[in-house]
């Protein structure tokens, strides 16, 4: 029998008028390869008050939210999901520099932008997050890496909010490969600090672009993970034309075969993205 969470949405829509709440909302619409069913509701909170109150709702009536950035290399069900699905959106993806080389960035920031804030400061040491998909939460949560580089060799803290509603900051995060303090747990990262290293601005987007640079020049190893990083632009071209007749197995080879092209192709000389 299908879990009814109406009258938690509805207590949720009570105790929190002002929250971005969509009932049944599409989770196509929110992941990288556009796919999946409905959810019971996406919320989606502009402060850090408003998530903590949703959190500390949800489980107090026995309900732990998924919480999820922009959805990158998720795969959802095609079925309904019972959850409460909790997206920490443009509301959390803003980024300042402190003192020295230091950048603070919010959980929902995409890598790609940081990146590329921390090149227009004229800051060293993100460049390999540049062709990293997703967002900085899940970047610090599973320890992201590429090319020599981790985010454990850059966050010098985090703040989240625990399970039991707490805010809490701490530099000790337990980095090891593709893990860390917060893998397996109910925290939820709200930002990070980061600790960079002063660097040359057009010197540092050189070297981001040396990845494209390298994968044209054949190197595997980049090729492979900018190819990974946009599967979501095959998926795309799936959900576009299989209820057209075609044979989705020919489109997932179309689209994997423009996919290679476009990397192989892509034109350095344009200050673009191949996504």
């Amino acid at each position: 029998m299908e879990k009814d969470l109406t009258p938690l949405i509805a207590e949720l829509r009570a105790r929190l008028p002002q929250l971005a709440i969509l009932a049944r909302e599409p989770l196509s619409e929110h992941c990288s390869f556009h796919i999946g069913g409905p959810c019971a509701a996406l919320v989606q909170p502009s402060s850090v008050e408003e998530l903590a109150g949703v959190c500390e709702l949800l489980r107090a009536r026995g309900e732990e939210p998924l919480v999820i950035g922009n959805g990158t290399n998720l795969l959802i069900t095609d079925g309904y999901l019972p959850r409460i699905v909790l997206q920490l959106g443009a509301a959390f993806s803003r980024c300042e520099r402190l003192e020295g080389s230091v950048i603070r960035a919010q959980a929902g920031v995409g890598l790609y932008k940081l990146a590329n804030f921390a090149a227009a400061e004229s800051l060293a040491g993100l460049e390999f997050a540049q062709g990293i998909p997703g967002t900085l939460g899940g970047a610090v949560s599973m320890n992201a890496g590429a090319y020599g580089g981790e985010m454990k060799d850059v966050v010098a803290s985090v703040r989240w909010l625990d399970g039991d509603g707490r805010i809490r900051e701490s530099g000790e995060l337990d980095f090891s490969y593709r893990h860390s303090r917060f893998s397996g747990t109910d925290d939820v990262i709200l930002d990070a600090t980061l600790r960079l290293r002063e660097g040359d601005g057009e010197a540092i987007r050189q070297t981001m672009r040396e990845l494209m640079q390298r994968a044209h020049a054949g190197d595997m190893e980049a090729r492979h993970e900018l190819i990974q990083g946009n599967l979501r632009l095959v998926l795309s071209v799936l959900q576009r034309f299989h209820n057209r007749g075609e044979n989705v197995d020919d489109l997932f080879q179309v689209g994997c075969i423009g996919l290679m092209k476009g990397v192989d192709n892509f034109d350095l000389n344009m200050n673009v993205r191949l996504s």
